[in-house]
Parts: C-alpha cells; sequence; structure tokens
C-alpha cells in the first residue's frame, strides 16, 4: 500500500476554480477525499464530472432531475491501482467476438477484422472478451463487453449514428471498456465507482431540458 498523499492549498484552489465550478463543496472535497483514499491524481487520473440523472421522487411522484457526481478514470490509472496491490499479473490477449452468417456471436478472433466491404475501416463486433491474471485466482478475471451496451452514439433529422470515435475506432474504445470491467470484477474494493469515459454513453450527459 503506497503512502497517501497530500495536496496544497494552491491545488485544491485551482481545481476547485478550473475543473470543478459547477459542484457543490460536499461533492468536490468527497472527490478530493477519495483521490487521496485511492492514492490519486485529481484531474490526471480521476476527473469529477457532474452529470444530470432522472430519478423517482416519492414526494412528487415524478422523476426529476438530480445532479450527481460521476469519477471518471483512465486505463492507465486502473491499472496503476491494480499492480499496487502486488496481484496484478497482466493482461491475456484480447478477444474480438463476431456475428456468423446465421447472425450468431460465434467467430473469435484475436486480431480486429476489416470490414468486408470496406477493408481500410474495422468490422463491428458484437463484443470484446477482456482477461486479466489476478495472482489469488485460480482463473482469470473475464469480462465480456457487448457493442451495443457501450457505442457511443449522436441523433439527428436522419436518424441515430455512432460518433466519430466510434465509427472510427470503435473496436479499440470496447477493448478499454472490457478491460476497465475486468478491472472492477478483479479489484472490486480499490477500483470500485471508477468508470472510464468509454464506458459512459453520450447521452448521459448533461440532458436537462
Amino acid at each position: 500500500m503506497t503512502e497517501q498523499q497530500e495536496f496544497t492549498a494552491e491545488e485544491i484552489k485551482a481545481w476547485r476554480s478550473e475543473y470543478a465550478a459547477g459542484a457543490t463543496d460536499d461533492q468536490f472535497f468527497l472527490w478530493l477525499a477519495d483521490c487521496r483514499r485511492r492514492n490519486l491524481v485529481p484531474v490526471r487520473d480521476v476527473v469529477l464530472q457532474i452529470r444530470s440523472s432522472r430519478e423517482w421522487d416519492p414526494q412528487t411522484k415524478a422523476k426529476v432531475f438530480v445532479k450527481k457526481a460521476i469519477y471518471i478514470t483512465t486505463i492507465a490509472a486502473l491499472r496503476k491501482i491494480a499492480l499496487r496491490t502486488s496481484k496484478y499479473g497482466g493482461p491475456l490477449p484480447t478477444e474480438w467476438i463476431y456475428v456468423d452468417d446465421s447472425g450468431n456471436p460465434s467467430i473469435v478472433s484475436e486480431v480486429m477484422l476489416p470490414d468486408p466491404a470496406d477493408k481500410s475501416k474495422p468490422r463491428t463486433p458484437w463484443a470484446v472478451r477482456s482477461q486479466i491474471v489476478h495472482t489469488d485466482y485460480k482463473q482469470p478475471v473475464t469480462a465480456i463487453a457487448r457493442f451495443g451496451a457501450y457505442a457511443q452514439t449522436y441523433k439527428n433529422d436522419e436518424g441515430v449514428f455512432l460518433n466519430q470515435t466510434w465509427s472510427t475506432r470503435g473496436p479499440e474504445q470496447l477493448e478499454k471498456c472490457g478491460e476497465a470491467l475486468a478491472f472492477r470484477k478483479g479489484w472490486p474494493e480499490e477500483s470500485a465507482g471508477l468508470y472510464i469515459a468509454e464506458e459512459l454513453m453520450k447521452t448521459e450527459v448533461d440532458d436537462e431540458p
């Protein structure tokens, strides 16, 4: 376990002004406390984001918007957390899973397959299987992330489309989602509540009217 870090008054003031202006004092200081506990650096390792979420209000008996704090991290920070426990044995090769001509997810490849219609573009996988080694477990920690559950989209008058990043690098984005899920399964206490940006649907971002 690494020694818990301390933040200077100047750092706290700058983070509050530049990166947490929309947060309440409680949300801001809970974020700092969580970074201290995990020995992560605010902003570099964990970003505080305030998002709107619809929740049931028993008093009004209707769904209302509430502002909730979300901690967004990076794959690098999750790897760092795992390494610090001395229980991380590294990743196994990623497996991309594609549907066959019958629509079944039976095609498994350790290399991303090209789009049959345009070899310069990646073929959209059905899912990705990520496996990482936790030395306390007899079997690798395995997580399956489905493309449709994570792909980020936008909507216009013509329909719903993948955003630019997911349309050009979708398999790579999905790989990070699978790895992040595997880390939370393997190290639930150390990485609980930390999500990478690729896991969070664009439609979750502040859609309050």
